[in-house]
């Protein structure tokens, strides 16, 4: 049906085309955490559309937060098979580690259609482990 794209601006050029900006992978690695993202956009490309109106609901789930939850009705242009919706939550507060999700419903669905799932992860949280090894004493 789809696939969703997180990434940190989506700028639509003159030549009607859009550039994905600092497009996240599976996980996304910070220096260290808390940490603020000004926006932190998305990308849905949808195949298959056979409705003229479909409403739509996003939920972001980050660790140690409440839910962040996005509704919006949309309209197709007659003839369109394929869709892409694009937007953006402003702004995140990411608090911790831990695992995350990006869930897209259609028209109240019990269970996503969508879903992207990744890591939240902290750079300095790795590189702090305290070494074991002794270093040796000058001889008196």
């Amino acid at each position: 049906m789809g696939w969703v794209i997180i990434c940190d601006d989506i700028r639509r050029e003159e030549n009607k085309l859009f550039s994905l900006i600092g497009v996240y992978e599976r996980d996304f690695a910070f220096n260290h955490l808390p940490v603020l993202i000004p926006e932190l956009c998305f990308s849905i490309l949808l195949r298959g559309i056979k409705v003229k109106k479909f409403k739509w609901e996003i939920t972001f789930k980050l660790p140690e937060a409440e839910p962040i939850i996005l509704t919006r009705t949309e309209l197709c242009p007659l003839n369109t098979m394929n869709l892409q919706l694009i937007g953006g939550i402003s702004p995140i507060r990411i608090t911790a580690e831990g695992a995350a999700t990006f869930e897209v419903k259609f028209d109240n669905e019990k269970a996503p259609s969508l879903i992207r799932t990744f890591n939240i992860k902290c750079k300095k949280s790795r590189s702090k482990k305290k070494s074991k090894r002794q270093i040796p004493q000058p001889k008196k």
